[in-house]
Order: C-alpha cells, then sequence, then structure tokens
C-alpha cells in the first residue's frame, strides 16, 4: 500500500469504522492506518489530481509534450486547456491555427492524457490535498509574482551582511536606487536581526553598478535560501514548487536542494521564509495567479 493510498483508506477508516474493523489487518499496516501523518484536507471528501494539475504548473512544463503532437492533435489539447493557458501556449508553439469546441467528455480526456504525460516522471506525486502538513505549503498559496517577491526578499539576506560592509556612500546609493520599496523595507527590517546562516559573500567590489546583475545576483541568492529550506520537506511540495516556476528556473533551484553541513541551519533558513511570508503578506494584498 503506498503512501496515497494508506492515507485515503486510513481517512475513511477513522471517519466511518470503528477501531475493532481494523483487528484483519497486520500489525504494521494497522498502525501505519491508525496514526498516519496529517494532511491538508479530509482525504474521504475526494480530490482529481488529474483534473487539476494543470492549472497549477507553468506553461513551460506542458509545451514539450505538445510540442510532440501532430498539427490536428495539437489543435486538440489546446482546445482543451482554459483560454488563457492555451492562448500562452499558441504563443510559444507558434502555433495560428483557430481553436475548436471540443466536448465535454472529449475535454476531460485530453486534460486527463496531458496531466499524466506531465507526472510520469513522478508517479507517487501525491494531491496538495495529502501533503503532509507543514508551515511551508502555503508557498504554493502565492502566485508566481508573489513567490519571485518573496525569493527577491530572501536573497536580502546575503546583501544584509555585506551592506554592513560598504563604506563608500556612492556605492549605498546606487544599491538602494535598484532596490524596490518592500526590498528597501525588507532590507531595513533585516539590519536588526543577527543571521544565522551565511554562504558565500556576493564579492559587491566586483559589481559593475548596473541593476541587472545586482538584482539577478540577489534572485539566485533568494532561490539558493528556498532550495536549502525546503530540503527536508515532503518531495511532493518541492514538485508541485518547482512546476510552478518556469522550467529553466525549477532546474536552477533543483541544483540549489541540497542538504547543508549543519542540520539545524534548514530549519533557520525556513523561518526566514516564513518570516518573508508574513512580511510579504502584510504589506500587499494577494496577486492574483
Amino acid at each position: 500500500m503506498n503512501t496515497l493510498s494508506t492515507l485515503v483508506c486510513s481517512s475513511f477508516l477513522q471517519k466511518h469504522l470503528k477501531e475493532d474493523s481494523l483487528s484483519f489487518l497486520p500489525p504494521q499496516k494497522r498502525e501505519a492506518l491508525k496514526k498516519p501523518p496529517s494532511t491538508l484536507q479530509d482525504l474521504s471528501l475526494g480530490f482529481d489530481l488529474k483534473d487539476s494539475i494543470l492549472n497549477l504548473v507553468h506553461d513551460s512544463w506542458i509545451s514539450p509534450f505538445l510540442r510532440t503532437l501532430s498539427k490536428s492533435d495539437l489543435l486538440l489539447f489546446l482546445s482543451a486547456l482554459p483560454e488563457k493557458k492555451a492562448d500562452n501556449l499558441r504563443k510559444e508553439l507558434l502555433f495560428t491555427p483557430s481553436l475548436i469546441q471540443v466536448s465535454t467528455q472529449a475535454k476531460s480526456f485530453l486534460i486527463r492524457t496531458m496531466a499524466k504525460a506531465l507526472i510520469s516522471s513522478f508517479p507517487h506525486l501525491l494531491p496538495i490535498e495529502a501533503l503532509p502538513s507543514s508551515q511551508l505549503n502555503q508557498l504554493l498559496e502565492l502566485s508566481l509574482k508573489d513567490l519571485y517577491t518573496l525569493i527577491d526578499l530572501l536573497g536580502l539576506h546575503d546583501l544584509s551582511i555585506e551592506i554592513k560592509q560598504i563604506i563608500d556612500t556612492t556605492r549605498l546609493k546606487q544599491i538602494h536606487a535598484i532596490l524596490s520599496q518592500k526590498q528597501k523595507a525588507y532590507l531595513q527590517h533585516l539590519t536588526h536581526q543577527r543571521e544565522r546562516v551565511l554562504f558565500k559573500r556576493l564579492e559587491l567590489h566586483n559589481w559593475n553598478g548596473k541593476p541587472e546583475p545586482l538584482l539577478q545576483l540577489l534572485r539566485q541568492r533568494g532561490l539558493n535560501r528556498l532550495a536549502k529550506a525546503l530540503y527536508p520537506e515532503s518531495p511532493s511540495l518541492i514538485w508541485y514548487l518547482c512546476h510552478r516556476m518556469p522550467s529553466e528556473e525549477a532546474s536552477l533551484f533543483s541544483s540549489l536542494h541540497n542538504p547543508l553541513e549543519h542540520t539545524k541551519a534548514h530549519q533557520f533558513l525556513a523561518r526566514q521564509v516564513l518570516d518573508g511570508l508574513s512580511f510579504l503578506q502584510q504589506i500587499t494584498p494577494p496577486t492574483p495567479s
């Protein structure tokens, strides 16, 4: 019995049957059903992974499957998608024919076929409803824009260390001129905190003063902190988070998603993620996906 089967079965049994109903099972399976990991929702209420997953992933993860199709099949699959997602993919694939009406049954089949291809490399993916309870699950509630804003805030932890050592006022003005108002506020917030996890220096003395290299560096540093904060979390949570990002960005995340020498460092980084989330929620309303 795999993890998802155990969770669903346990949820049903706890809701509808008495403990002595498990007496026919071997002791090990009986204990697993009696004390399963807590999940986000009551799984006995049902879920459908394949019908919802395409709405959760970035378009760049769907396009590789679509590129394998003939023109006639591609028209069918695109026509089954929500209008906005279909339009985005049409532009990416340079597909100009107008979409067609697809029956409800055909649409369901086409969507589930795409979803099956998408998760084929991770057959044990849990539905979001079945994710183990974790404060970091709330990352999946962020729009892509807000997720990137959070990542950029996390990158400021590295900047906050180094900026204290800069005495050149012109350099300091250059840095602050590039940061957004949110970033400036969060950087100020970090100046009153002790940084518990240190990574390689930013080496701002080598920075050419242009905005783009600094912003890219801060995003990479933020992605590094997020990836390592999430190392102990459920592989399914990592899958969902990676697939919210463009595939190229997710590839960088995956390369950074590795353990640290000091295991408590992951806990400190997780607290930084939660702190960034709290800050983000206080200063801005949610951005639509």
